[in-house]
């Protein structure tokens, strides 16, 4: 991700692999909630996948298992937002 800073190649790379996991994982959440808004389902996806890269990016400090722990427990909870429409 660093090089896409510098790298216009790379960054173009990056932006469309994150489109497709994106893409992807909101429509895996959308045929489980399928009454759910497609909107909300992709704002949902975003707040995981924002967890998920930012608990990844803080691994290398090591001593991060309650982080690990708060941040499954965190995404359960907006995960279950979509239950509630």
């Amino acid at each position: 991700i660093y090089a896409a800073q510098m790298k216009p190649d790379v960054k173009k790379q990056m932006q469309i692999w994150l489109k497709q996991f994106m893409d992807s994982f909101s429509m895996q959440l959308q045929k489980h909630h399928s009454a759910v808004d497609s909107e909300k389902v992709r704002v949902v996806c975003a707040c995981i996948i924002g967890i998920y890269f930012n608990v990844e990016s803080l691994t290398t400090l090591g001593a991060n298992k309650n982080l690990q722990e708060q941040s499954h427990q965190a995404a359960l909870m907006i995960l279950q937002t979509l239950a509630f429409n």
